[in-house]
């Protein structure tokens, strides 16, 4: 994740946060919450900022993929819809 990406999560507020309410675990809210604040990542760029370990990752992604809250970009990135 970018520097100012992080900046950008850092002054969030508790208020300015929507994450949708069918995600049920950390790992999900915590990808979801760091996709939407990037704009788009990818699945290294989620491993050096989460510390998730890819194989953890890509189950996440998958299943916010199958939920339908991030879809995968022609570049190979996430991004929130």
């Amino acid at each position: 994740m970018s520097a100012g990406a992080e900046q950008k999560l850092a002054g969030l507020a508790a208020t300015d946060i929507s994450i949708p309410g069918t995600l049920d675990t950390a790992q999900s809210k915590l990808c979801y919450l760091t996709i939407d604040v990037a704009g788009a990542a990818s699945v290294d760029e989620l491993d050096d900022a989460l510390d998730l370990g890819k194989l953890t990752l890509l189950d996440v992604l998958a299943t916010l993929d199958d939920e339908g809250v991030v879809q995968r970009t022609a570049d190979g990135r996430y991004a929130t819809y």
